[in-house]
């Protein structure tokens, strides 16, 4: 995952985290009811989500999901979980200004240790 970003990139991310984004403790959907941390990026702009995907150095793009109201875009979605989310939280959060998307990202990584 270790790779040299510009910080101009990483800052970009971030402000799109900051306004198509969210991080917490989702379900894992086990039967258990165990949460892991998540990190995602929603929009209709798939090409800003290669985008994201190619300066964060790994994830994938979801499939287009297609909302049941009429005239509506397919919705689009990089998801990180686990390691992987505590990762890119890292990466972001020196970027972050929204005291909101802060709490977020930090509340996230106050569970590091127990993953």
């Amino acid at each position: 995952m270790e790779r040299i970003r510009p910080s101009e990139e990483v800052a970009w991310v971030a402000g799109i985290f900051e306004g198509e984004g969210s991080a917490g403790m989702w379900s894992t959907g086990s039967k258990r009811g165990q949460k892991a941390p998540q990190l995602s990026i929603t929009n209709t702009q798939k090409d800003m989500l290669d985008e994201v995907v190619r300066i964060i150095g790994f994830g994938r793009v979801s499939p287009p999901y297609f909302p049941k109201k009429p005239n509506c875009n397919p919705i689009y979605k990089v998801s990180y979980s686990a390691r992987k989310a505590l990762y890119v939280a890292h990466l972001l959060l020196p970027f972050i200004k929204s005291n909101y998307k802060r709490n977020q990202l930090e509340s996230l990584l106050k569970v590091e240790k127990k993953v």
